[in-house]
């Protein structure tokens, strides 16, 4: 995740365990609620005092304690090329409750590509 107080706060995805460096590829979070260029749509959250180091917790619970109402792009994960634009919440919903069911970890195979690395990310 990335809070910028000037920008946005916006969040990736990495394939990899610990802590990335700078020329680590990143993939689309995996999250409904995320729009294709990485910034999360809040919806009603309570953003407290905008984006600052002290709101800190206020964003990570408008992430890990959202309803995840909806999509912002099609790039979620990796679906197959015959699922049809109306089948696409219905196949991530499936997708995520098969990992959450089973235990079973993301993958990079499972994520897209964002097409950035770390460094690119963080400066643009």
């Amino acid at each position: 995740m990335q809070y910028h107080t000037q920008k946005d706060f916006r969040i990736a995805a990495y394939a990899a365990q610990g802590k990335p460096c700078p020329s680590t590829r990143l993939y689309h979070a995996p999250l409904m609620n995320v729009y294709d260029n990485t910034t999360i749509c809040l919806g009603s959250a309570n953003g407290g005092d905008g984006l600052t180091a002290q709101a800190r917790a206020i964003w990570n619970e408008a992430i890990f304690d959202s309803n995840f109402s909806h999509k912002n792009h099609d790039r979620l994960i990796r679906l197959k090329s015959t699922v049809k634009e109306k089948d696409i919440n219905r196949a991530y919903l499936r997708f995520i409750r098969d990992k959450a069911t089973t235990g079973k970890p993301f993958y990079a195979k499972d994520m897209t590509p964002l097409g950035k690395t770390l460094d690119e990310w963080i400066v643009t």
